[in-house]
């Protein structure tokens, strides 16, 4: 199977998120600062509940009377706050502009040919999302991890780990203090040489395979629910390679896979509040035998 991604956070999503915004009478453009951002949300206050402000129901009915995009904009910028430094440019909000719960992949290939030429792209090939997770793993996870060693920061070698790697560590309390350091230590000095052979390629090999993984055995996703305090329920499952993790569920009457890829590790060493930004999701979209490809 042939496989295009598309990104969940990528800037090329905000000339069709702001766009819808301005059709809906919201003035945002590429310009428009986080200042200037939460003051038009500022201005919804005024606009509809400035006589009820403080009461116990403020927030209730200013929701219900905000128009459908004005809630989705008081949204965005309560999301924009966590990283003010960046537009949250994520693909939920592409969806959410768009007012489609799924884009395929001749809806991103409709919307990408719309892109100023030279400005940006929606859809990776395998190969250009392997580079980048490769480059994830070096600069996120490698680098890091080395200076961590070579600083003698033996306390941060911990979250480098997988809990499977935790585990088999021998505790302080059993060994003591001095040879439990040291066997995290050499834990940490052999990730970081496996780290050091991950190639575009290795990554590439890890994404066909996790992809033929799920396929090869169509019988093993579980139907759970889908809110742990909910009736509803859907299909789900998870497979992970040395490198990826790749999360797959779907609906109990829809034919239609959802599937998302990630790193498997790094997540952990992400800055608060940038999870989203930062640590680097995929949506794969297949490539059909018969669809011309652009």
């Amino acid at each position: 199977m042939n496989y295009l991604f598309a990104k969940k956070y990528n800037p090329s999503y905000d000339t069709f998120i702001l766009r819808c915004f301005r059709a809906n009478g919201i003035q945002i453009d590429e310009d428009t600062t986080f200042e200037s951002a939460e003051s038009i949300t500022e201005g919804f206050e005024r606009k509809y509940v400035a006589s009820a402000k403080g009461s116990a129901d403020y927030y209730y009915v200013l929701r219900k009377k905000m128009t459908l995009y004005e809630n989705l904009f008081w949204d965005y910028v309560i999301a924009w706050r966590r990283h003010i430094q960046v537009r949250p440019s994520l693909y939920h909000w592409l969806e959410a502009a768009l007012g489609k719960p799924y884009l395929d992949l001749r809806t991103l290939r409709e919307l990408e040919s719309e892109l100023p030429h030279g400005d940006g792209q929606l859809l990776f090939t395998a190969e250009e999302i392997a580079q980048d997770i490769s480059d994830f793993y070096r600069r996120r996870v490698r680098h890091p991890l080395k200076r961590d060693i070579d600083g003698g920061r033996v306390r941060e070698l911990w979250k480098y780990l997988l809990p499977q790697e935790i585990e088999k560590l021998p505790s302080s309390r059993r060994v003591g203090f001095e040879a439990a350091e040291g066997a995290i230590l050499k834990t940490a000095n052999e990730l970081l040489q496996w780290l050091g052979g991950i190639t575009p390629h290795n990554v590439l090999v890890d994404i066909n395979g996790i992809i033929t993984l799920h396929f090869d055995n169509p019988e093993h996703m579980k139907l759970e629910r889908k809110d742990p305090h909910g009736e509803e329920r859907i299909w789900n499952c998870e497979h992970s390679s040395e490198l990826l993790t790749l999360l797959v569920h779907r609906e109990v009457d829809d034919r239609r896979l959802d599937m998302i890829f990630m790193p498997l590790r790094g997540s952990q060493l992400v800055e608060e509040g940038w999870y989203e930004i930062s640590f680097p999701f995929y949506y794969p979209r297949e490539v059909e035998n018969n669809t011309k490809e652009d």
